[in-house]
């Protein structure tokens, strides 16, 4: 089965996304634990989207959207290198056999040359045991950063339950001059 890729608005296609990203949610429910609600931002989406700091990429099958890949297309704000960061890679189970996953990464990659991306960073959860690994690994993507998550929530078993002073940085630099 044959996929075409392209690189779409978000705004047109916000209901067969939002249905996709509901069965993502629920696959990263059913394998990998992730506990966090389905609550997607039409509006924060769009609105992202329509500076073109969002990219929205798709795989289609037969016209019908079968998966995702949302990036963010931005300069370093140390180097001012252009980079694209993924923030999201999906496709349906039904698709990921045979190159399709393959292809969409060779697609990705050829668009953020297209755009004058000179760096890409792509992530996957460390309990991911999918083929994405092996994919990055196969692309020439090298590890490069280790990434530690803490949950801060009030639900958290680690959240403090005496309250601190955020400190803010602006404010102390003002004072100091």
């Amino acid at each position: 089965m044959s996929l075409t890729f392209a690189v779409e608005l978000i705004n047109p296609n916000w209901h067969e996304f939002e249905s996709l990203a509901y069965v993502h949610w629920q696959d990263a429910q059913n394998h990998r634990g992730n506990t966090e609600p389905f609550r997607l931002s039409r509006e924060r989406y769009e609105s992202a989207n329509a500076t073109g700091f969002l990219r929205f990429l798709t795989a289609r099958h037969e016209g019908r959207l079968v998966g995702y890949l949302v990036l963010y297309v931005t300069a370093s704000m140390h180097s001012q290198i252009p980079l694209a960061v993924e923030d999201t890679f999906f496709l349906h189970p039904l698709h990921r056999g045979g190159r399709n996953a393959l292809r969409f990464l060779q697609f990705m990659e050829a668009q953020c040359r297209e755009w004058g991306v000179q760096k890409l960073l792509c992530s996957c959860e460390t309990s991911n045991e999918t083929g994405i690994t092996r994919l990055l690994t196969h692309l020439d993507f090298q590890p490069s950063i280790m990434q530690y998550v803490k949950d801060l929530s009030p639900r958290a078993d680690s959240a403090s339950s005496v309250p601190h002073e955020v400190n803010d940085v602006r404010s102390s630099a003002s004072s100091r001059s």
